[in-house]
Formats: structure tokens, C-alpha cells, sequence
């Protein structure tokens, strides 16, 4: 009675928990009952825990299962009611309610944050540029077709939020017999913008790498400013009659002055800019910056 009670503001937290419920949670039938579990690491099940006790549940976390079992009669019902089922969801139909589709921004960003926190692969930048992040659901042969619909409701809330995904949905086929369905975010805006918009909710692991990343992009950020800056004083510099050796003198006081430094100044900076790709601007090892990975070892 007092999720019901409750339910009007703690919508977004009781979505939250749907989200994540639909990847790391399972339903099943005890005793004509219906209750719910969550799997996970520790973190992640004490945060679950955590949101439950706000809501007026109580909850146990099993250590040797590694699992949260949720005492609620009204959880599991109200998620069985949203398209989750009972028992293994592989071989089941589990399905987006169509009012999510209708639901404010800030309810639909909780529902993904849910679901991308439990199934979403982990943010992660090879050298200098995010990789892509995915969204996989295993399914039977036979609920494949729901896979695809359910990946293809997931890329529609996305979109809500300008953030585009693959043009098609990518099927592997495993050796137990099942299929991988995998929906892809591509793009450095696009990842980007899913980092900033929606993130993940409960897995702490992904949570922080989260915010490396962000970190670690706008710190690249300010490197291709400054040095989209730096090669448009080149050219003007260059057009003003100074060549290589000047060029590099004067821009060498300049930035000791203002204190621009991030950028280092190299020869092949200076010739490409006058005589090469003069608006390619894109950031390299010998620029000063680090590569992500080794980024991670000093934060």
C-alpha cells in the first residue's frame, strides 16, 4: 500500500528500478506469489538497496548468491503489469510499455539509465575517442522477433534525446542455441550526449568510468580549442609575411605569456598547418595530451 501511496513522487525512482529490473532482475513464482531479485555486484546491489528503503521496502542481500531479494508483494506485481515477466526472459515475450512513449523526459532518462546500467556496455575511449556503446538482450530463436522490437523501442527513447543509434540491429548466433541481439550508439556526439543525458543507474563501476570519460573528453576539448586557436594564428602570422622560425618564436612567447600551454609547439603542427589540411584539427600524442588509458592511471 505505500508504494501506491508513494508512487506519484517516487515515479522516476520506482522507473529506475523497472530499467534495471528488465536486465539484472528475474521474477518467480513462489508459493503463489510473485516476487522479485536483483543480481549484481556488491555496490551495485547495496545502491538498489538503498532506492528500496526510500521507497518503504525492505530488502536482503543474499552474499552468497550475491542477489537482492525484495520483500514487496506490490513491486514485482506492478512490474509483471509493465511487460516484465516471470521466469527466464529469454524464451519469454518482455516488452517497453507504450506509455513510456508518452512519459516526460526526466521519467524516460531514468528508464534508460536503468536499463543501460544493467545491459549497457561499459563507457570506454581508445586513445583519444569513445568507443561505441551497446545494448545486448539474448533471446530464443523463437522471441527474436521481441528482441528486435524491444531493442527498437530502447533506439525510439533515444531518439528523444537526439541520440542516434545503428541503422540495424546486429544478430550473433551463440553455440547454446540462443541469439545476441546488439543495438549500437556510434558517433563521439552521440555517445557523448547519452554520457551527459542519460548514463547508467546502479552499476557503480560504469557510473564512474561515466564521468572519466566525460572528464577526459572535455579536457580534449580544451586541447582542440586551443590548438584550432594556435593554428589560426599560424596562418595569420604566415599571411603577415613571418615564416616557420618566426612563426614558432613569437607563438612560443605568446603562450609562455598568457599562459597557453596544454598545446606543444612542433614543427610538423606548424608546417601542416601552412602547408597541408589547414582546418583538419585533431589531437595527437606529440600535441601533449595523454591517451585515455593512461589518463586513468593518475584518476
Amino acid at each position: 500500500m505505500l508504494l501506491y501511496e508513494n508512487f506519484t513522487q517516487n515515479k522516476e525512482k520506482i522507473i529506475r528500478l523497472f530499467g534495471f529490473a528488465l536486465g539484472d532482475g528475474r521474477l518467480q513464482k513462489v508459493k503463489n506469489r510473485i516476487r522479485l531479485y536483483y543480481a549484481g555486484l556488491l555496490p551495485n546491489l547495496i545502491l538498489l538497496k538503498y532506492d528500496l528503503r526510500t521507497l518503504g521496502l525492505s530488502s536482503r542481500i543474499n552474499i552468497d548468491k550475491m542477489e537482492l531479494w525484495v520483500f514487496s508483494r506490490a513491486l514485482p506485481k506492478l512490474f509483471y503489469s509493465w511487460g516484465m515477466p516471470i521466469g527466464r526472459k529469454p524464451s519469454q515475450h518482455m516488452y517497453i510499455p507504450d506509455w513510456m512513449h508518452n512519459e516526460t523526459l526526466e521519467i524516460k532518462r531514468n528508464f534508460l539509465a536503468g536499463l543501460f546500467g544493467a545491459d549497457g556496455s561499459k563507457p570506454i575511449m581508445r586513445s583519444y575517442s569513445p568507443s561505441e556503446i551497446t545494448y545486448t538482450i539474448t533471446k530464443h530463436p523463437s522471441m527474436e522477433w521481441s528482441g528486435i522490437k524491444f531493442l527498437k523501442d530502447i533506439a525510439e527513447l533515444l531518439k528523444d534525446f537526439n541520440i542516434e543509434v545503428s541503422d540495424r540491429i546486429y544478430k550473433y548466433k551463440e553455440k547454446t542455441g540462443h541469439i545476441t541481439l546488439r543495438l549500437y550508439i556510434k558517433g563521439e556526439e552521440n555517445i557523448i550526449r547519452f554520457l551527459e543525458k542519460i548514463g547508467y543507474a546502479y552499476d557503480l563501476k560504469k557510473m564512474v568510468l561515466a564521468q572519466k570519460v566525460l572528464s577526459y573528453y572535455y579536457l580534449k576539448k580544451s586541447y582542440l580549442l586551443e590548438k584550432e586557436t594556435i593554428k589560426k594564428a599560424i596562418i595569420t602570422l604566415h599571411e603577415e609575411g613571418l615564416g616557420p622560425k618566426a612563426i614558432t618564436e613569437f607563438l612560443s612567447i605568446f603562450m609562455e605569456q598568457n599562459k597557453v600551454n596544454k598545446i606543444k609547439l612542433h614543427a610538423s603542427l606548424i608546417n601542416k598547418t601552412l602547408y597541408k589540411s589547414r582546418l583538419r584539427i585533431r589531437i595527437q600524442r606529440k600535441d601533449g595530451l595523454m591517451p585515455f588509458e593512461e589518463f586513468l592511471k593518475f584518476f
